[in-house]
C-alpha cells in the first residue's frame, strides 16, 4: 500500500474511527445520535496529539505494522516513527526515510485538508451511515462502539468501527476496511484534543547527509 494511502488512513482514523475483535455488549444507543455526538466534539477541535500503533492486513501484501507519535494542527501534521518522519505544513510535505537516508519532498495536496478533524467529520457525515452503536468492555475499560458504512464509489472505506471513551469521546481503537478488503487497525493512546503545540513541529529542515527527491516542480 502506498505511504500516502497509509498516512491518509491513519489521520482519518484518528478523528473518527475505532475497532476491536470482540462482540459488542449490551446497552444499545441510537447510532445516528451517537455519531452526531461524536462529530460535535470534533467539529470544535482544531488540533490533537496521540501515540499510535497500526496494523495493515492486505490480501495483496501481507501484514505491515508500525507505531509512533502523531501531531495534527489544522492542515498541518507530523508523524514520528522509528524509520520515518512525515511532516506537512499546509504547503509542502516531507517524508524522511531514516533507513535509506532519503527525503521525499512533494506539494501539499488539496485533499490533505480533510486531515483537519472538523473537515473530515463533516465530509464523512454526508457519505457514511451509522448503522450500529453499543457499549463494550475492553482491557478493563467501558467503551462505546460505533459502526459506520458507506456505499459511495469514492469512499475511502466501506466499513468503519470505532471504540471511544464515553466521558471524553476520545477514539482509542479503530478498524477500517476498504473496497479491496484491506483492513487497517489502529490503537491510540494519550489522545489530547486542542493541545498547545510549538509551530516548529510542522516545519522540516532537511539534513545535510541525505538524498533529496523533490517532486514540487
Amino acid at each position: 500500500m502506498h505511504m500516502r494511502t497509509l498516512l491518509t488512513a491513519l489521520l482519518s482514523s484518528l478523528v473518527l474511527l475505532s475497532t476491536a475483535g470482540m462482540m459488542a455488549s449490551a446497552q444499545a444507543q441510537d447510532p445516528a445520535a451517537a455519531f452526531a455526538d461524536l462529530r460535535d466534539v470534533y467539529d470544535a477541535t482544531s488540533s490533537l496529539t496521540a501515540s499510535f500503533t497500526q496494523e495493515v492486513q492486505s490480501p495483496f501484501g501481507g501484514t505491515q505494522r508500525a507505531s509512533g507519535q502523531l501531531f495534527v494542527q489544522g492542515d498541518a501534521f507530523r508523524i514520528e516513527m522509528d524509520d520515518q518522519t512525515i511532516v506537512a505544513d499546509g504547503h509542502t510535505t516531507w517524508i524522511h526515510d531514516h533507513v535509506n537516508e532519503q527525503v521525499l519532498v512533494s506539494p501539499y495536496e488539496e485533499d490533505d485538508a480533510t486531515f483537519a478533524p472538523s473537515a473530515l467529520l463533516l465530509r464523512l457525515d454526508d457519505s457514511f451511515e451509522a448503522i450500529d452503536a453499543g457499549v463494550e468492555e475492553r482491557d478493563g475499560r467501558r467503551l462505546r462502539t460505533l459502526t459506520i458504512t458507506s456505499e459511495a464509489p469514492d469512499a475511502m472505506f466501506t466499513s468503519l468501527t470505532l471504540w471511544y471513551e464515553p466521558d471524553t469521546q476520545h477514539v482509542v481503537r479503530v478498524r477500517a476496511e476498504d473496497v479491496n478488503e484491506t483492513v487497517l487497525t489502529f490503537d491510540l493512546a494519550d489522545v489530547t484534543l486542542d493541545p498547545d503545540m510549538d509551530a516548529a513541529l510542522f516545519s522540516f529542515e532537511i539534513p545535510d547527509d541525505v538524498d533529496v527527491i523533490d517532486l514540487r516542480s
